[in-house]
């Protein structure tokens, strides 16, 4: 009798779970596939002139940098890993 009343559950959640997901499927649908206005918002263009920082860093600025890496994380694009540097 357990095992039918798990099976239950089971098929409980299993169709609330593709309730859940076809109602999001619709939403999104209908957000998606909305026609565009007629009349767009005028946006203005962002600046591109930005301050940016390009000062070379300084060998304390690295220590900390490196001390900060966690260890056993998966290794960046220089395929270097944090353990290497530590």
């Amino acid at each position: 009798m357990e095992r039918m009343n798990i099976n239950w559950k089971e098929l409980e959640r299993i169709a609330q779970d593709r309730v859940g997901w076809r109602m999001l499927y619709e939403n999104f649908e209908e957000l998606l596939n909305r026609p565009t206005p007629l009349n767009p918002p005028d946006i203005e263009a962002t600046h591109t002139d930005l301050p940016i920082n390009v000062t070379s860093s300084t060998t304390e600025e690295m220590r900390m940098a490196i001390k900060l890496i966690k260890s056993g994380k998966a290794v960046g694009p220089d395929n270097i890993p944090a353990e290497a540097l530590k």
